[in-house]
C-alpha cells in the first residue's frame, strides 16, 4: 500500500465496525475490541463449515469445492444463495468457518475474521492479517502461495489434531490500541499539516 507522500492512513475496515468507531443498526452489532484480546469458548455447533458471502471468488470456491470432495459439508449463505437476518447468529450454529478475503494483499483484512471469532465458530483464514496485530499462530492460515487442495488437506491434518474447548486471543494483546494510537496520531498531523 502506498503512502501517497504520508497522506493516506492505513484504516482497516475491521478497525470500523469496532464500537469506537461504528453506529450499531438492526443488522449489525460493533465489536468490544476487548473481546478479540480474550479467549472465546468454541461452540458445539454443526461440524460442516459456513461459508457468508457476497460474491464467489475463485479461490472461495476452489475450497468450498476441495471441502465437499473431501467430504465436509460446506453451508453456503449470502445474497447469491441464502441471506442471512443476522451473520454472528448464523454462525454461531456451527463449528468452522470459511473466511476468505476478496483478495491476498498484505493488511487487508475485512469482518470475516472477526465475525467467526465473536460467533465462537473456528475461522478457516486465507488473507493477508498482519501477523503483529493478530495472534494466527494456532489458527489454521492457508497458505497463498499454495494450491486450495493442499490447504485444505493441510485443514485436515490441523482439525484432526486440534482439540481446543476454547479460541485463542484472535488480537495480541495492545494491539487495537496501539492501532488506533498510530491512526489517530496520523490524522492529527494531517490536519495540522493543513492550516
Amino acid at each position: 500500500m502506498s503512502n501517497y507522500c504520508g497522506r493516506n492512513i492505513y484504516v482497516p475496515l475491521w478497525f470500523l465496525r469496532s464500537k469506537q468507531c461504528a453506529a450499531r443498526s438492526a443488522d449489525y452489532h460493533p465489536f468490544d475490541p476487548a473481546e478479540l484480546e480474550d479467549a472465546r469458548p468454541v461452540n458445539q455447533g454443526k461440524e460442516a463449515v459456513a461459508y457468508i458471502g457476497n460474491n464467489s471468488t475463485p479461490t472461495r470456491m476452489e475450497a468450498v469445492n476441495e471441502l465437499t470432495r473431501l467430504g465436509i459439508p460446506v453451508d453456503c449463505y449470502g445474497s447469491q444463495t441464502r441471506a442471512v437476518s443476522s451473520k454472528i447468529d448464523t454462525l454461531a450454529r456451527y463449528r468452522y468457518t470459511l473466511c476468505f478475503e476478496n483478495t491476498y494483499t498484505p493488511g487487508y483484512v475485512t469482518e470475516k475474521i472477526l465475525d467467526s471469532f465473536l460467533a465462537g465458530s473456528i475461522p478457516i483464514y486465507w488473507g493477508g492479517a498482519p501477523p503483529n496485530t493478530f495472534n494466527l499462530d494456532t489458527y489454521f492460515v492457508c497458505c497463498p502461495y499454495h494450491e486450495m487442495t493442499a490447504n485444505i488437506k493441510g485443514f485436515m491434518r490441523w482439525k484432526e489434531a486440534a482439540h481446543d474447548s476454547h479460541l485463542p486471543p484472535l488480537l495480541r494483546r495492545g494491539a487495537f490500541k496501539k492501532l488506533e494510537s498510530t491512526i489517530l496520531l496520523r490524522l492529527a498531523k494531517l490536519i495540522l499539516d493543513l492550516f
